[in-house]
């Protein structure tokens, strides 16, 4: 059997209880639904991210490894040279190896473009550069169907049209050759701010009062201060922004999801082999819980569960990392898996999860409130979380907390000392076998880099 193609796409920031197939309240993604109810398709329901935050969540998507082990977004800025990439292992099999990503990321700057036979980072002032001057014309020609029309502040506009435009012209090159592919693609849209394209704009808005241009500046408002928001406990926020946050959030999704529904279906019809699917996040976003809005601190569900579609992996396992489907996806493709530590979920299944982050760093919010809350927040020490579907244990040096989930306000660990007694056996047989790698980076960001990381929030 010839080895499939595979295509991968990651939304930045979406939570798993915001897509309709888990279980979200407004009708987010009917594409992504119609992928899980087609013979093929399926849905994760405990698909848990390797972080938080973006960088070491994405580094363990493109690599098969964990945080501990890969150290990106933790003691290193970027990827050491002795943790082989996805695109590395499946090009050395014979695999025309893609990315298209909007976060910086996923970018040269922190080695994640390696071994990727084409690869680009479409960002706003390189936009004619990157998508090319066909690819841009269009985009302004359909700038009210697809962004935010005539509006000068940039961080109001959609690139998804972008990403499928340039993905298309990909694909059709790529199904030109005899060669499988591996297309990894990032989408961003549904990272703060959340301002959605025109049509879009009051798709959710029976729920809100202000008119719903109004409501979407209110929230570039809020996320420009998002920081000085939570350090002051969100003492200014109403009712009424808590609902235009998550409705514009929303609405992003929903537009995000007819984008990647239609670059699907494109894909399906271009397509000379089998091709596997992938659709997830690399984490979710918190509104409010913990204190915290974004994606920062902790790691609370709202952030580290996050959505798995598949369609043609032929795997239904509810309890997965990523780092099991790239070595799943890798095992099908007949590719060198020995650097990766997920589980073949074809003969394996995992009963527990791991997700890890570095210290928090409350700085940011201190400097706007001395008194900031920070009981919740481990501060001195990495932190981590070992999950099974029914409970959660939470550590970080001499804290603990352990869950019954879907709840994490109420801590049962003083009345069940046994069940966290298993968690943390299990945690410290992973330990053993995950240890971090022996190079350091001493690689910093350019200035261009840690000033596209401070327009998103990053600190």
């Amino acid at each position: 059997m010839s080895p499939p193609n595979v295509v991968w796409i990651t939304l930045d920031s979406v939570r798993s209880d915001h897509v309709t197939p888990g279980g979200a309240t407004r009708n987010t993604t009917p594409k992504l639904q119609q992928i899980v109810d087609s013979p093929e398709g399926y849905y994760h329901d405990h698909c848990i991210s390797h972080g938080r935050w973006s960088l070491p969540s994405i580094t363990s998507i493109l690599t098969g490894t964990y945080p501990s082990y890969h150290q990106t977004g933790f003691d290193n800025n970027v990827l050491v040279s002795e943790v082989p990439t996805a695109s590395e292992l499946f090009s050395d099999v014979g695999y025309t190896t893609a990315c298209l990503s909007r976060n910086p990321h996923l970018s040269s700057e922190t080695n994640l473009d390696r071994g990727f036979d084409r690869f680009k980072y479409v960002q706003a002032s390189t936009l004619l550069q990157n998508a090319g001057l066909k690819t841009t014309a269009k985009f302004l020609a359909n700038i009210r169907t697809h962004s935010a029309g005539f509006e000068l502040n940039k961080y109001a506009h959609s690139t998804p049209y972008i990403i499928n435009d340039i993905a298309k012209r990909w694909v059709q090159d790529f199904t030109q050759s005899n060669n499988p592919f591996f297309f990894y693609l990032h989408y961003n849209e549904t990272h703060t701010p959340y301002y959605p394209p025109l049509p879009y704009l009051d798709a959710f808005d029976e729920e809100f009062h202000m008119e719903p241009r109004e409501a979407a500046r209110r929230v570039l408002e809020i996320c420009d201060n998002k920081d000085e928001h939570m350090a002051n406990g969100f003492s200014e926020f109403s009712d009424e922004d808590w609902r235009i946050l998550s409705a514009m959030y929303d609405s992003e999704i929903k537009y995000t999801d007819k984008m990647i529904g239609d670059l699907i279906e494109y894909v399906m019809k271009k397509s000379n082999r089998k091709t596997i699917f992938i659709v997830t996040a690399d984490h979710g976003e918190l509104f409010g819980e913990y204190g915290v809005f974004g994606h920062t601190l902790v790691l609370h569900d709202g952030l580290v569960h996050v959505p798995l579609v598949t369609h043609g992996l032929d795997v239904e396992q509810d309890l997965v990392q990523h780092v099991d489907i790239l070595r799943t996806l890798a095992e099908k493709a007949g590719v060198d898996t020995e650097s990766m530590q997920g589980l073949d979920l074809r003969t394996e299944s995992r009963d527990f999860a791991v997700a890890q982050t570095s210290a928090a760093n409350l700085d940011p919010y201190l400097k706007f409130n001395s008194e900031f809350n920070s009981e919740h927040y481990i501060q001195d020490a990495q932190s981590d979380v070992v999950r099974t579907k029914s409970h959660k244990l939470r550590t970080g040096k001499d804290q603990e907390w352990l869950f019954e989930l879907p709840d994490e306000e109420t801590d049962i660990l003083e009345s069940n000392q046994n069940i966290a007694y298993e968690l943390r056996e299990k945690r410290d047989g992973w330990y053993q076998q995950h240890g971090s790698v022996s190079e350091r980076s001493d690689d910093t960001y350019s200035e261009e880099m840690m000033q596209r990381l401070e327009d998103l929030g990053y600190h």
